[in-house]
């Protein structure tokens, strides 16, 4: 503490983080700015968000999905990945871990404005390690430049077709995001 007094900069910081705390802004943030750290946020089902005091950056959410395919049939949508209002998700990268054995397994990658915004019927029976993603004048998320969400939102997975499903599908989604949020 007495380093902190000694400087005019470290005492500012304190006094910004004791008004952060004291005015109702929250303590995470006044502790944030006043020992430079940042913060990971997990929204859903341990799903890790953008680091803290980021905004304008760029930065990637990556979670893995275990998918058993028995209960599965053509038109289910599973919500994967929370997009926080202010975002702009650039792109959406799947890479599979471990593919269906079935005899068909297709799905789109998108939202509720569009299912197939991100990436359209895309096959989960690739070999262990296949990258997949949005094409540009194909896929129109990705022909836009992204997708910005002035509201909260899902990155969705819209399942096309289902036949003989065996197992579970394995993926990786990784999404290209950048943070306009205040």
């Amino acid at each position: 503490m007495k380093m902190f007094m000694k400087n005019s900069f470290g005492l500012a910081m304190i006094v910004i983080a004791v008004a952060l705390v004291l005015t109702g802004v929250g303590a995470p943030l006044g502790l944030c700015l006043a020992f430079a750290g940042v913060t990971t946020t997990d929204k859903t089902d341990g799903q890790v968000g953008m680091q803290a005091l980021r905004i304008g950056k760029d930065g990637t959410i990556r979670k893995r999905f275990t998918i058993p395919l028995a209960k599965q049939v053509a038109s289910d949508v599973l919500q994967l990945l929370a997009v926080k209002a202010g975002w702009l998700v650039k792109q959406v990268h799947i890479i599979m871990v471990t593919p269906t054995t079935g005899d068909a397994l297709t799905a789109n990658f998108g939202d509720d404005g569009a299912a197939a915004g991100f990436d359209a019927a895309m096959s989960l029976k690739g070999a262990a390690g296949t990258r997949t993603y949005g094409i540009d004048g194909t896929d129109a998320y990705i022909t836009s430049a992204g997708r910005y969400y002035p509201a909260a939102n899902t990155i969705d997975l819209a399942f096309v077709t289902v036949t003989n499903p065996a197992g579970d599908v394995v993926f990786d989604l990784i999404a290209e995001v950048k943070d306009f949020s205040v």
